[in-house]
């Protein structure tokens, strides 16, 4: 406001008194808003924290000895990278896990059966109640002709 009444050299009539009181506005709703967050972000010590993360990597199954593999004909499909041993080690240790899968698996296909016989009647529902319809409204124009 100093500059809004002219009085040199102290004062300079820069500024109406209208224009003085919206600079002060504008400088207090936005650097002067947030003043004490910035002196608290350049004075004040900051505790900064570290978090590590470790994730262990498994390694990878020993590759199989190439001198007992046996060749396969070509119609057999490739179980992928296991060989002769590899196979007998998978069907030793998964046996368990096996069972589990299939009564999982016998599971799901239950539920999905399920399902699926209850959409199936649904929309048969559907569609027997539209031909219904329609034929309800067929057989009501040939009676008006």
């Amino acid at each position: 406001l100093a500059h809004a009444v002219e009085a040199p050299p102290e004062r300079l009539g820069i500024f109406a008194v209208s224009e003085a009181k919206l600079l002060t506005d504008y400088a207090s709703s936005t650097l002067f808003k947030h003043i004490l967050l910035y002196q608290f972000c350049v004075n004040f010590e900051r505790e900064s924290q570290t978090i590590r993360f470790v994730e262990t990597i498994r390694r990878p199954p020993a590759v199989p000895d190439l001198t007992v593999a046996a060749e396969r004909p070509p119609d057999e499909p490739c179980s992928g990278a296991a060989g002769a041993e590899g196979g007998e080690a998978a069907g030793e240790a998964g046996e368990g896990a096996a069972g589990e899968k299939d009564e999982d698996d016998d599971e799901i296909k239950r539920l999905v059966q399920e399902k699926l016989r209850e959409t199936e009647a649904q929309l048969q529902a559907k569609l027997d109640a539209r031909e219904q319809a329609f034929r309800d409204k067929l057989a009501l124009k040939q009676t008006a002709k």
